[in-house]
């Protein structure tokens, strides 16, 4: 090997080994005091020093500049995000899945029980027409009974029925 003495590690090894040029190692590092005829051991234990150490160091520094940025960014959003909740832009879910468990259970039971409370009404109908006027006028009072949910936002369904209605009315 070149550039060695019994011993010793080449330059080219080193280079290698810590993913330096050959010339950084035989140009930077003998500025700073790197002797290459040095022991494998003392040669290990600068490149430590003055290599290995400083760079360690720097990179701790550069995560814990990282984690700083990431929590200033946690707290900006924690501020927004209770920002959003006192001025109600932001709902618990928790609190929207219990309503919404709650709003259809009581939705499930009242569709339910239309039937029971139609049945024979819907047998004096004459025609489909009045079946599903009659059928429409329960469905929408039994709409009313149990409410809006908290939660629903206005302006999709109208009284006056659904396209589908002028289909229905052509019977």
């Amino acid at each position: 090997m070149a550039n060695t003495v019994k011993g010793t590690v080449s330059l080219e090894v080193l280079s290698r080994r810590y993913g330096v040029d050959r010339s950084t190692v035989s140009r930077d590092w003998k500025r700073r005091g790197f002797n290459i005829k040095a022991s494998e051991r003392e040669i290990d234990e600068w490149i430590y020093e003055n290599h290995l150490k400083p760079k360690s160091l720097l990179e701790k520094k550069e995560l814990q500049l990282d984690e700083d940025i990431r929590f200033t960014r946690v707290k900006a959003d924690i501020a927004e995000l209770e920002k959003l909740q006192k001025e109600g832009k932001l709902v618990d879910t928790d609190e929207v899945t219990e309503l919404l468990t709650q709003y259809l259970f009581l939705m499930k039971n009242a569709m339910r029980s239309i039937p029971t409370g139609i049945y024979l009404e819907l047998a004096e109908c004459e025609t489909p027409l009045e079946m599903r006027q009659l059928l429409q006028d329960k469905i929408d009072s039994v709409l009313m009974e149990i409410g809006q949910f908290k939660y629903e936002q206005n302006g999709t369904d109208s009284e006056e029925g659904s396209p589908n209605d002028s289909a229905t009315k052509e019977d």
